[in-house]
């Protein structure tokens, strides 16, 4: 329509009539985030089936083109879900979860308070390089009832009860803790380093940028605390406040309410333990060469994504020109796979001693059986609607509605959104609240004049800060069955550890994130 065309008061001019379509997009746009976040909460629906709404309201509400909308369902992200998954299952495949799993327990003890910091720092590691926490929990399972098993009958009916809701909530906890370490350890963290490299917050190299490097050197102080916190809280709910007795060459022992425990009643206890422990890893006998071959390969993608750019030192995509193609971390992650599935799982090939075709290190039926597919679906559907809410406007009038914010300090607006999201994300999926949520603290970030990761990236962290109920996670599903517990039995020390883990949240992002790692007092928007 051309501009001369609108005239006369009664008439609406062109700028206007562009400004009323622009507001209902944005509000098509919000009332179908809002469906989602409502089917994903009340799961309606598969989660995954919900996450392809957009490709239906999109182009109907004249949002964005069905084009446009389907490629945000496989980005850079999820190829770095399907490679990242990918080398976790051939660590699964080669049974190298076991043995690491295993090896972790016995050399941190078997007694009850070590078993605990054992199976703690057990998941978390493996929940660090796997990016579904779910498969982590459910390898652990076994583990645990073998250890319950190993206790004496002597022992009473409730103290085993006790221990094996605590050696399983620790798995659950563990699990979740594990997947906030690394940028592969979670489907959210994952989704959070798209969103966020769509804002281009290092402005070309000028400012630190978040990579692998960089988010690890951020988030790995916060997860060991945290796990060394969860430790403690779990230990003194379950077990007691420890105590040395002196008259007893400096043993250690608990007092508790709930379990009362004394070292010689529980050593053979302990030594079963121990034996079955050492029985189990003994059947492994010494490691494959399908292991090696894995644990080298695994090895060789962690060096690649740690020192591809990690800002302190040139990287190795230095020695390519200046303004080369840029070269992702889901490059490094296909490369790897492709290689699992080049070289042989044994060495009979190298002998010539096969025949037909050779098995390799990783099988595609494997992947098959075990890939999450579906969560392809939620990565991608996290992706479109903030796609969406970013081409409507949305984003952009979520954060203008914060503008009360603006008279209150910055440390009170992140205390503010940490505390609210972890408990938010009880109730949800927490791949569905960072897809939600991210463009709308960056938008927040925007208007406050503050750093895009001050608050999105603690947000995305505090968004799989969930250890209140079983319904929050799949790790929490699971250890919650198979622990046999009730929901107080998980919801009372969730609470404790919630606090704990957003406390540390909150002082590291202040402190460590604002001063050492993104400096985000020396941050400015483009003009």
């Amino acid at each position: 329509m051309p501009s001369g065309w609108i005239t006369g008061s009664n008439q609406v001019s062109l700028v206007d009539q562009e400004e009323t379509f622009t507001t209902l997009e944005k509000f098509q746009c919000a009332y179908v985030i809002l469906l989602m976040a409502v089917f994903w909460m009340l799961e309606v629906m598969p989660l995954s089936v919900t996450a392809l709404l957009p490709v239906v309201f999109f182009p109907f509400l004249g949002i964005q083109n069905t084009g446009t909308v389907v490629s945000n369902y496989m980005r850079e992200t999820a190829m770095m879900f399907i490679g990242g998954i990918s080398l976790a299952l051939g660590i699964q495949y080669s049974g190298l979860h076991k043995r690491i799993a295993l090896k972790i327990i016995l050399t941190i003890g078997s007694s009850p308070w070590r078993l605990l910091l054992g199976i703690l720092v057990t998941a978390m590691s493996i929940s660090c390089v796997v990016v579904v926490n779910t498969a982590v929990a459910a390898m652990m399972v076994p583990i645990v009832n073998g250890i319950i098993e190993c206790f004496d009958e002597t022992e009473s009916k409730q103290k085993r009860k006790q221990l094996k809701k605590l050696y399983f909530l620790a798995v659950g906890y563990a699990a979740n803790i594990g997947g906030t370490a690394t940028i592969i350890g979670s489907q959210p963290t994952l989704i959070f380093k798209e969103l966020i490299e769509q804002e281009n917050i290092s402005q070309d190299g000028k400012y630190t940028d978040m990579n692998f490097a960089t988010y690890i050197a951020f988030s790995m102080p916060i997860a060991v605390i945290n796990l060394f916190l969860i430790w403690i809280i779990l230990s003194i709910i379950f077990l007691g406040r420890p105590k040395f007795d002196t008259k007893k060459h400096n043993t250690l022992t608990f007092t508790s309410n709930t379990i009362s425990e004394e070292t010689n009643s529980s050593e053979n206890s302990t030594e079963h333990v121990a034996r079955l422990l050492k029985s189990k890893l003994d059947d492994l006998g010494k490691m494959s060469f399908h292991e090696w071959t894995v644990t080298v390969l695994i090895t060789i993608a962690v060096i690649l994504w740690l020192f591809r750019d990690p800002r302190v030192i040139p990287g190795w995509i230095a020695i390519f020109p200046s303004g080369y193609t840029r070269i992702g971390d889901s490059t490094v992650a296909v490369a790897i796979l492709i290689l699992m599935f080049v070289i042989p799982k044994d060495t009979n090939y190298f002998r010539g001693e096969f025949s037909g075709k050779w098995e390799t290190a990783l099988s595609w039926q494997f992947i098959q059986q075990h890939f999450p597919w579906h969560v392809l679906f939620i990565v991608g559907g996290g992706l479109a609607i903030s796609d969406g809410a970013n081409a409507s406007g949305l984003s952009v009038w979520l954060g203008e509605q914060f503008n009360g914010l603006e008279h209150l300090s910055r440390y009170i607006v992140l205390l503010i959104i940490v505390v609210i999201i972890s408990f938010l994300t009880e109730l949800m999926s927490n791949a569905a609240a960072v897809s939600l949520l991210t463009p709308i603290l960056i938008a927040l970030s925007k208007r406050l004049n503050l750093h895009p990761l001050y608050l999105s990236l603690p947000g995305a962290i505090a968004c799989q800060y969930a250890f209140m109920l079983p319904t929050a996670n799949p790790p929490n599903t699971i250890v919650f069955a198979a622990g046999e517990m009730t929901i107080i039995d998980m919801a009372k020390p969730g609470f404790f550890i919630n606090m704990a883990c957003v406390a540390v949240l909150y002082v590291l992002n202040i402190s460590w994130g604002e001063f050492i790692i993104f400096d985000y007092n020396n941050y400015e928007y483009p003009k």
